[in-house]
């Protein structure tokens, strides 16, 4: 039996703060419309694991303040924590109807012990920090000899078991042989879910744990019963866009950094641009639509003449409540079930088992239609004229309307207005593949060759407060920016707010030869499914296949009715 000193740190939870990371320390948006009676549940396929191990998770949002309505929230942020509250594991999911699901895989690297998973929406962050899920979650690793470290929340609100769930079973046989194929049937009962059809499940079974008390959303609910409303409503909900946070950071003194304007655009051949004015401590932020999410993106400052940078922020909380901890020591043996798990978790290593499947393509970015200054005035396509030598002959010869100025006084491209035909007394917005530049030397020594096409806006626009005095985009061949220096201080950077979809598989024993293949099969989680739908009738049924490890397995069915009601359900089944 492995042997290990357990160290405990009781954790006193002493008082709330409410501190936040730069990029949502100041600016306040007030919106008494929008309720804070949001919360999010995560269904785990465990509450323990060996490090390198994957970890399924499902999430479920409930508005308290709308008779469990599915929460509003299109953005979930799941962490894993630390013993200091230093995350590990960081990520953000896509909730649709008030569900989502993810994955990640365990660093091979951590240290044994408890860790805490905390979830949580924008929304939620209105409240006291300990109003965010959180999860305790033992984790193993038999490749270091370092002690387990185990939290003990003192005056931490305790998960009770509520009675069974009556809304929802769960039936099969009790007993499996080896590589037998396991049916679940799942009911919902017509007469206390409407539109049954409706419900999203999440179901996993895996094999059975010290811990016996699983809990379901409707625990936590029931915990969370009365959730106090704040004062102010400073963190809007992520409904169909994400907020991308950052701020100014002054590079010398008295450099102006509040009321500045901030640019944000989209390098492609479809122009994407948005400002944003930043608050007087220097904090913006900018709404990216989840439906539209760009491969990357370019930020800068309008008129940077004092040389400050820009610092992006996390979209992550750095809130905790406040604790002080108190360590003590003991020799404890570890589990045995642990210990067996850890000889699975290396043999599939091994023989190369995994239950990962392939990522979906990630189709993330669907980019709009339209460019955001509409049909242009003129639009002139390179491939329908001669090869001029130079951006000046382009703009003297084919673009009526527009001046370039290549001087050393006041260099800059002038439109002249379509109502009377006079020029702007401010130049022209220019763009290079829908990013801003303040520049007009780098289009006037561009190579003709490379330009696909000219997009030319001669009317004024306006996009909320900011104005155009007309609008030259040149769009190149390969529209994506690649060729030209960033604008001074300015900021490039991929991004990526979901991950593509990982699918859970497992071993199909339906023909002989895989039945009697001798390649061993120890999964410790036997099957996860986060995306169950009943039929009209509430039923639900699903097939798979047990493994070689002889163990009992707990069946953990959690979900969420379109009338936002908790469903839970549990069964236990032996594989001999």
């Amino acid at each position: 039996m492995l042997k290990q000193k357990i160290i405990l740190i009781c954790v006193l939870l002493v008082g709330e703060t409410f501190p936040h990371s730069f990029g949502q320390e100041q600016i306040i948006y007030r919106d008494k419309r929008t309720g804070t009676g949001e919360r999010i549940f995560i269904h785990t396929d465990r509450e323990e694991y060996l490090a390198g191990e994957n970890f399924w998770f499902s999430a479920f949002t409930f508005d308290r303040q709308d008779n469990n309505r599915p929460g509003i929230s299109g953005t979930g942020y799941i962490e894993l924590l630390n013993s200091d509250h230093n995350p590990v594991i960081q990520k953000r999911i896509l909730l649709t109807n008030g569900t989502g699901h993810g994955t990640f895989q365990l660093p091979d690297t951590l240290s044994p012990g408890t860790y805490i998973l905390r979830a949580y929406t924008n929304l939620i962050l209105n409240l006291p920090p300990g109003n965010c899920f959180r999860k305790v979650i033992s984790i193993y690793n038999s490749l270091t000899s370092k002690d387990f470290l185990k939290i003990i929340y003192a005056g931490e609100p305790v998960l009770e078991k509520r009675p069974a769930d009556p809304a929802i079973s769960v039936k099969s046989s009790d007993l499996f042989s080896r590589r037998e194929k396991i049916t679940l049937e799942i009911e919902i009962d017509k007469d206390l879910v409407a539109s049954p059809e409706y419900a999203n499940l999440s179901i996993s079974v895996s094999s059975k744990s010290g811990n016996d008390n699983f809990n379901g959303p409707e625990d936590y609910l029931y915990l969370y019963a009365n959730p106090a409303e704040p004062d102010d409503i400073r963190f809007s909900p992520e409904v169909t866009s994400h907020f991308l946070y950052g701020r100014l950071i002054p590079q010398k003194a008295g450099a102006v950094i509040g009321n500045q304007l901030m640019l944000l655009s989209v390098p492609g051949k479809e122009a994407i641009f948005q400002y944003s004015l930043t608050d007087r401590e220097g904090n913006f932020r900018f709404m990216i639509d989840t439906d539209a999410i760009p491969d990357e993106i370019i930020i800068q400052q309008k008129d940077n003449e004092s040389g400050n940078l820009i610092r992006m922020g996390s979209p992550f909380t750095d809130n905790f409540p406040e604790y002080r901890k108190i360590t003590d020591t003991l020799l404890s043996d570890i589990p045995g079930h642990i210990a067996e798990w850890s000889v699975n978790h290396q043999v599939s290593k091994i023989y190369g088992m995994s239950s990962t499947g392939k990522p979906t393509a990630d189709s993330s970015f669907r980019p709009k239609s339209a460019r955001f200054y509409g049909i242009p005035d003129m639009e002139l396509r390179m491939a329908d004229y001669i090869l001029l030598p130079n951006m000046q002959e382009v703009f003297f010869e084919l673009i009526p309307g527009v001046s370039m100025r290549t001087g050393r006084v006041r260099p800059g491209i002038t439109v002249t207005s379509l109502v009377d035909n006079r020029p702007y007394e401010s130049d022209a917005t220019l763009m290079i593949d829908g990013v801003v530049i303040g520049d007009p030397a780098v289009i006037a020594g561009m190579n003709p060759e490379l330009v696909e096409r000219i997009d030319i806006l001669r009317s004024e626009y306006t996009v909320g407060g900011y104005r155009f005095y007309g609008i030259v985009n040149v769009i190149t061949k390969s529209g994506n920016y690649a060729s030209f220096p960033l604008p001074d201080y300015a900021v490039r950077f991929p991004y990526r707010i979901f991950d593509p979809d990982v699918p859970f598989v497992s071993p199909d024993y339906s023909e002989t030869e895989a039945k009697q293949s001798r390649v061993p099969d120890f999964r410790n989680t036997l099957y996860w499914n986060p995306s169950v739908k009943p039929g009209k009738d509430g039923k639900a049924r699903v097939e798979f296949w047990s493994s070689d490890y002889v163990s009992d397995y707990e069946i953990n069915v959690h979900g969420i009715s379109s009338e936002g009601i908790p469903l839970s359900a549990s069964k236990t089944i032996r594989v001999e």
